[in-house]
């Protein structure tokens, strides 16, 4: 097994070489983006070029839904608290209702669940995303940032300079169905 001493060294210099991959090597590079950056489209910032385009397109099954949202409470969630679980569960059900139903979810709540699901794709290993969605992981994040870019549009935090507004437009309703 060896000694705890050499263990506890030899994994902290572990540690050290795998961020040092990440290190820009020039000093002007030191606040790029890192190798897993994920650009936003430029859709994004000017959301006018996607008025026709509705988000819930991009929607994967429920099926793969209910497993994202289990992966973002697992994975995401915990290092990144965003959001109350218990209102965010309520409304990931109420989202459902409203899709089941035939109708568009506010576009609140749309931007709250696409965002969810849209880091539990980016947090997931490959070969899991093709085993639970049945395409390669690029392609499903690439599919539910699109979304998470529209909701988050729709829902007009981007156009907001008032503080209120913004918490307005992502304060979740605690109704239930």
């Amino acid at each position: 097994m060896g000694d705890p001493n050499q263990v506890k060294e030899r994994r902290h210099q572990d540690i050290y070489r795998q961020s040092q991959a990440w290190q820009p090597t020039r000093p002007e590079t030191f606040l790029a983006p890192g190798p897993d950056y994920i650009a936003p489209m430029s859709t994004f910032f000017f959301p006018e070029a996607m008025a026709t385009t509705v988000s819930m397109n991009f929607m994967p099954s429920r099926a793969l839904s209910d497993h994202l949202v289990t992966q973002y409470l697992a994975a995401v969630h915990p290092i990144a608290r965003v959001v109350h679980q218990p209102s965010f569960e309520r409304q990931y059900h109420l989202f459902w209702h409203f899709v089941n139903s035939g109708n568009s979810p506010p576009a609140p709540v749309q931007a709250v669940i696409f965002a969810a699901i849209f880091s539990a794709a980016v947090s997931l290993p490959e070969d899991v995303t093709m085993q639970i969605a049945g395409m390669p992981k690029n392609l499903l994040v690439d599919r539910l940032r699109s979304a998470t870019e529209m909701s988050l549009s729709r829902a007009n935090l981007l156009r907001t300079t008032k503080i209120d507004t913004w918490v307005e437009s992502i304060k979740m309703p605690t109704r239930e169905v």
